[in-house]
């Protein structure tokens, strides 16, 4: 989810900004699990299917991109690798804040700390990303995705012009539970998120952008609509969250009058 107000601001901006600009061609992707004082922790049983619903939503976005002509390459990894199986975030995440900002930054921080050296997410991303064996050549699209310990409605932190810019190294959290009793529909999840950070907005009734709305019910297939509620299968990606992603130069014609 996004805020509406930072929704508004992204679709009449139409900015793609940060890390994740437009989602084409190369792209390499962290996933960071993280354990904190608010959840039990991840165990190897309970990471695992979160990785294999990861890999699906990966495939699935690069399914859809060629469906538009678009060549779309994931490159990502889970960390930390080894015996670890989860970094600590050092105290309670607070699920309800859905605003990119300090409470964030510290324990984003923190984790990044623990992988790397001292210092931000933005100001180690390069090391962050050569720590995980996907080293960056100023080429590809990028982001950071952390993996909590809830069954809450997880948060994209795309960046517009105005947003901190620590976040312009954009990063999102997925809350789960891991394994049967976490988000039921995750792979769907997953991808809705991706496309937030690619700026793609909610098209989901009390969600879509002002401008938007009276198109948003004829796109009740797409992701970015109802994306918990059933298997990623059972999904498209409509004109104009392809439009928003970079998938299509033109605008779509639903959109000729609107501000975008």
């Amino acid at each position: 989810m996004m805020l509406d107000t930072e929704m508004v601001q992204r679709i009449e901006c139409k900015c793609n900004l940060g890390s994740a600009a437009v989602l084409v061609g190369d792209q390499k992707l962290l996933f960071i699990f993280v354990d904190d004082d608010g959840a039990g922790p991840w165990t190897v049983e309970l990471r695992q299917p979160v990785q294999i619903k990861i890999e699906r939503s990966l495939r699935w976005l690069e399914d859809k991109a060629q469906a538009f002509g678009i060549r779309l390459r994931f490159q990502h990894v889970c960390i930390p690798f080894g015996l670890s199986v989860a970094c600590h975030a050092g105290g309670c995440i607070d699920e309800a804040d859905y605003c990119a900002g300090p409470g964030h930054l510290i324990w984003q921080n923190r984790v990044v700390t623990g992988l790397t050296s001292s210092g931000t997410v933005a100001s180690r991303w390069d090391d962050l990303f050569r720590a995980g064996g996907l080293p960056l050549n100023g080429t590809e699209g990028s982001a950071v995705v952390f993996c909590v310990r809830r069954w809450v409605p997880s948060v994209a932190f795309a960046f517009f012009e105005g947003e901190n810019v620590e976040f312009e190294r954009e990063r999102a959290i997925i809350y789960d539970n891991g394994g049967e009793a976490g988000q039921l529909f995750l792979d769907s999840l997953i991808a809705h998120e991706l496309l937030h950070l690619y700026g793609a907005v909610d098209l989901a009734p009390g969600k879509t952008p002002e401008p938007l709305k009276e198109f948003a019910s004829q796109y009740s297939d797409d992701v970015m609509h109802t994306p918990t509620q059933r298997s990623i299968e059972c999904y498209c990606i409509g004109d104009i969250t392809a439009y928003l992603v970079g998938w299509l130069k033109t605008k779509p014609a639903c959109l000729a009058q609107t501000p975008i």
